[in-house]
């Protein structure tokens, strides 16, 4: 007789089996006990060690399986705070567990008003320990099994799939809702039929007109679907939007960073954001930047607060910053990279160097403003914290500079230069070239045509008019070959008969 059905008579002799005396595989007690022949009954502290971790519970219902088995029954049904403490170190409490161990499927569910709870440490190399809970009105397991020595197994749960209303909490720091998630777990040793994606929870909603939501302190963003790596400590999520309490200022109370996107990573141990796709992201002390490639948003926590330490993107992009004034805007565009440093309160935008060669005219860098547009190879802007806004307070342009005015009430006026300085504030503007190279400069109402040095554009307060000055071997006419540069970039441009 296998020696597990004799250590059950040894049960129903005694009704109490001492868990000090008992050998640790295969062990079994409980207050009292009955046994058909195929089904064993235990009732009153049931406790069983078995290939998959320790189990206890009030009730349990034992069916037997074949013969020659290290555990001798197939389909365990426990009742009454059931606690599954798996050989992982994971545990999952609930009311109700059906363990099949022939179809190695597990189904365990709560009371009308409770949850089953599945919880577990999990480390990571190069940082602190993380604690998952997982919690569903009823969660459905899949298991794994290995075949050991004399005839014993092992057992580990595969996959988790919790339905209708899941609550995931992720070290007490993102807290994620939706209706269903699928948990592929890690399984280390064992061959899993999901190893592509070991280690990731999946949560879905019921229906494509239904959410995933996730919270993070006060961030709060909707998904229609979020995976949760638990072994890179990373969130990813398909078509995103939500609010991020940081900001670039960290004196700000109540700062914010809305955004939409097509897909989004969020690294926890790096504190970084990645959004990808067509993506829109309102910082409230900046404006907007629209992507269609890439942005990420760098966090760190400054004095107990979190804020925005760098926004970086890839592709094309638009930075737009709205003045207090309603039909005062400012707009810089670039297909290359931009970075927004919050330390140094600077940004800067390039454009795309391919195969060596430098960006195609309308791959540059584009400054806009109502009056006036500017492309150039690369552009940088400081800013100043004013109040609860980051106000830019000189722009910087580089490289195939073409000025030009716009709108159409304006008389036109242009410029080609290698370097431009501008503040917005004072509107006061210089334009210089490299040695041995000249600005050429022409404005059509004041009929003027010149090739300079440097050519500073400066507005009087009182007037609001522009007056223009050349400075270095100033020349007011232009040879052929500079009538011809102007006409190439400007077809506008009017070259003397």
């Amino acid at each position: 007789m296998n020696k597990y059905f004799l250590l059950c008579v040894t049960i129903l002799a005694s009704l109490s089996l001492s868990a000090a005396d008992a050998p640790k595989e295969g062990y079994l007690s409980s207050t009292n006990a009955s046994y058909d022949g195929s089904a064993l009954v235990l009732t009153g502290h049931v406790v069983l060690d078995h290939g998959l971790g320790k189990m206890t519970a009030e009730e349990a219902s034992l069916e037997k399986q074949e013969a020659g088995k290290d555990f001798p029954f197939s389909l365990i049904l426990l009742r009454k705070e059931v606690l599954l403490s798996l050989k992982s170190n994971a545990q999952i409490l609930c009311d109700k567990a059906e363990l099949d161990f022939n179809s190695l499927k597990g189904h365990l569910t709560a009371p009308i008003t409770g949850l089953v709870t599945y919880s577990d440490t999990l480390s990571h190399k190069g940082s602190t320990d993380t604690q998952l809970t997982l919690q569903a009105p009823s969660i459905e397991l899949s298991m794994l099994k290995s075949e050991l020595s004399d005839k014993k197994s092992e057992y580990d749960v595969d996959t988790i799939l919790a339905k209708d209303s899941v609550t995931i909490d992720y070290n007490k720091e993102f807290i994620l809702k939706a209706d269903h998630a699928l948990y592929r777990k890690a399984s280390i040793g064992k061959t899993s039929t999901t190893k592509e994606f070991q280690g990731i929870i999946t949560a879905y909603p019921k229906d494509p007109s239904s959410l995933c939501t996730i919270q993070h302190g006060e961030d709060l963003i909707e998904a229609s679907s979020i995976d949760l790596d638990l072994i890179q400590s990373q969130l990813c999520m398909h078509k995103p939007s939500g609010t991020l309490s940081s900001s670039l200022i960290s004196q700000l109370q109540k700062g914010s960073i809305q955004f939409t996107s097509d897909y989004l990573t969020w690294d926890r141990i790096k504190e970084r954001l990645t959004l990808k796709g067509k993506s829109e992201v309102i910082e409230s002390s900046l404006g907007t930047i629209v992507t269609e490639e890439e942005i990420s948003i760098s966090q760190a926590t400054i004095k107990g607060k979190k804020v925005v330490s760098k926004i970086e993107t890839k592709g094309a992009t638009q930075l737009i910053y709205q003045e207090q004034a309603p039909s005062t805007y400012h707009k810089i565009s670039c297909y290359g990279t931009m970075k927004i440093d919050r330390e140094h309160l600077h940004a800067t935008l390039t454009s795309p160097v391919k195969e060596g060669k430098k960006a195609s005219f309308a791959e540059q860098v584009y400054y806009e403003e109502m009056q006036m547009g500017a492309y150039a190879d690369t552009a940088s802007v400081e800013y100043s914290i004013e109040g609860e806004r980051l106000q830019p307070v000189s722009l910087s342009l580089k490289g195939n500079i073409c000025l030009f005015s716009r709108g159409e009430q304006e008389p036109f006026r242009c410029s080609i230069a290698d370097r431009m300085t501008y503040s917005p504030s004072t509107k006061t503007l210089i334009l210089s070239a490299n040695p041995g190279q000249r600005v050429l400069f022409w404005d059509e109402q004041q009929l003027i045509r010149m090739s300079a040095q440097e050519v500073h554009l400066i507005q009087n307060p009182a007037t609001q008019q522009m007056v223009i000055q050349g400075v270095g071997n100033v020349k007011f006419s232009l040879s052929t070959e500079e009538n011809e540069t102007l006409k190439k970039f400007f077809p506008q441009f009017k070259p003397l008969p």
